[in-house]
């Protein structure tokens, strides 16, 4: 899948990251934009780890793609089949340990 990115993003970390755990979408934006910003300035834009997004944007960026291949992958065990009451067993039994430490 790393026909989003251009060959010469591939060697770089967060690129292999982004399209192994699912936040490549966001990271090719990034990129795109910070390419167009830096063409219209006039500055050079060679050196790809200056284009890269802040670490705190690329933690936020993983948090996200995480939430969303969890509810994704609730969906997909509950909502489709229409069966829910897998989901709603775990929840109870995560409420009732949240109950018992909160009493502790």
């Amino acid at each position: 899948m790393g026909w989003e990115f251009s060959d010469r993003f591939l060697p770089h970390p967060w690129v292999r990251e982004a399209i192994s755990e699912g936040w490549g979408k966001e990271l090719r934006s990034h990129l795109i934009l910070t390419v167009k910003n830096r063409i219209c300035h006039g500055k050079p834009y060679d050196n790809i780890d200056e284009l890269m997004p802040p670490r705190e944007w690329v933690a936020y960026a993983k948090q996200q793609a995480e939430r969303y291949r969890k509810a994704a992958e609730w969906r997909n065990a509950n909502v489709r089949t229409g069966d829910m009451s897998g989901w709603l067993a775990k929840l109870m039994e995560s409420n009732r340990r949240s109950s018992e430490e909160e009493a502790a």
